[in-house]
């Protein structure tokens, strides 16, 4: 499904390229990303918006989901990053509750502190009162004055403590409080360190899954150019085999023409040479050579030619005849001359079995098909026709050449029909459909 180029791995099938594109690719990732938006968001932001990084349950709920999967880089990159933001947040939460304690050792060092000074001062206020008794009575109401400044003040500071009692109350339930949520705090940085190692080890196994698939991509790789080598040193052996097996069908051709010009049947003799001479030409020189085929095709060549007579003549068109055909069984022999027809034969009897008309102009060239039911015909005026012969009717016309058609011939399937012309081109025809399928020139 997938070939390696460039660093990257880029889809094989065109089809599925088309279809399985990123666009789809990012609408099925957001269906399964449980933070999708705020990944989209933070990609647009050039991975530097941290407002759309995630913290607290909501990257919890993340690192439960990413456990085991095998992401892409880019949301291991953006959970690392929520990780990284969410543990300055739980420093910065730590720092301030140390700073609360410390506040709050300061509180209860000044509550205690002004205890001390609110009894020294009220004890000193009561031994100056106890001892100015003594004195004049012009004292007094300094005294019994200093005193009631010295309850003042003694209430003042029980208020304070009171005050400084409350606060150390109020920092003591804000420490237990900051406790919790330090003790909270450390077992998410628990809990999300032990995610990080669990995702570490994910990217670990990641990283050893594509090393493995690239190893295997290159096995696999290695495997296919194995493959083509051997298919082509298979073809090759196919082409050898073919090569020997038409030899082969050659020879024993040259054999089957000897045989039957031994067998006092000459004509059937040269047929078979003929025959045995067109399959020589598909050979190359090696195989021509290889076995004596060669020499045998041109020693029954030579007897054929040599040792036949002229055994009917067969008269009836009315102008000279251009070009003769024998049928794939050797008993029709098509006959196409300047007077416009074409004219069947039946070798046996000597005797024209049927009269092909339709052109204006002379016709050219003449020849059977593989199957001998059809015969293809050319013209001087460019058209060829293709007759039925079991109807006896034209069943197509062909044209497209700009001067006339000397030579027709049939491929050896049936399905494809070449055309020599006047124009020095070539065109071959698609008998199926009837259009032309390709013109050579040069």
């Amino acid at each position: 499904l997938v070939v390696r180029g460039s660093d990257a791995l880029h889809i094989y099938n065109p089809i599925y390229a088309a279809v399985f594109n990123q666009t789809w690719l990012d609408a099925a990732l957001a269906t399964l990303r449980p933070y999708a938006e705020t990944f989209t968001a933070w990609e647009k932001s050039g991975y530097t918006d941290e407002s759309r990084l995630l913290q607290g349950a909501a990257l919890k709920e993340a690192q439960v989901w990413a456990m085991g999967k095998s992401l892409g880089d880019r949301d291991y990159q953006f959970l690392r990053a929520s990780e990284d933001l969410d543990r300055k947040a739980m420093q910065a939460e730590l720092e301030a509750q140390t700073k609360a304690n410390q506040i709050l050792t300061k509180a209860k060092q000044r509550a205690v502190l002004t205890s001390g000074i609110a009894l020294a001062v009220l004890i000193a206020s009561l031994i100056g009162a106890g001892i100015k008794t003594g004195q004049a009575t012009r004292q007094a109401n300094t005294a019994r004055q200093e005193q009631q400044t010295a309850k003042q003040e003694a209430e003042v500071a029980k208020r304070e403590q009171e005050t400084a009692e409350q606060e150390v109350q109020t920092a003591q339930r804000d420490q237990q409080k900051a406790q919790q949520a330090v003790k909270a705090a450390q077992q998410q940085l628990a809990l999300a360190n032990n995610r990080a190692t669990t995702a570490n080890r994910s990217v670990q196994q990641a990283n050893q899954n594509r090393e493995a698939a690239q190893r295997a991509a290159d096995e696999a790789r290695t495997d296919r150019q194995q493959a083509e080598q051997r298919v082509a040193e298979a073809n090759l052996q196919l082409q050898e085999a073919d090569a020997t097996l038409l030899a082969a069908g050659i020879r024993l051709k040259s054999v089957t023409s000897n045989e039957r010009f031994l067998a006092g049947r000459p004509f059937d003799a040269l047929l078979e040479a003929l025959d045995a001479g067109q399959q020589l030409k598909q050979l190359d020189q090696a195989a021509r050579n290889n076995d004596g085929t060669q020499a045998r095709v041109m020693a029954a060549l030579s007897q054929a030619v040599y040792g036949v007579n002229e055994r009917n003549t067969l008269s009836g068109h009315q102008a000279s005849v251009s070009s003769v055909s024998f049928s794939p069984d050797g008993k029709t022999l098509a006959s196409a001359s300047a007077d416009g027809t074409i004219k069947l034969w039946n070798l046996e009897t000597g005797q024209e079995s049927r009269s092909l008309s339709g052109y204006q102009d002379a016709v050219l060239s003449a020849s059977f098909s593989p199957d001998g039911k059809m015969l293809a015909s050319a013209s001087v005026d460019g058209t060829i026709k293709l007759w039925n012969l079991e109807t006896g009717q034209e069943s197509r016309s062909l044209s497209g050449h700009q001067a006339f058609v000397y030579s027709v011939s049939l491929s050896p399937d049936g399905k494809t029909l070449a055309l020599a012309s006047d124009d020095s081109t070539i065109k071959l025809w698609n008998l199926e459909t009837g259009q032309e399928s390709r013109s050579l020139s040069g």
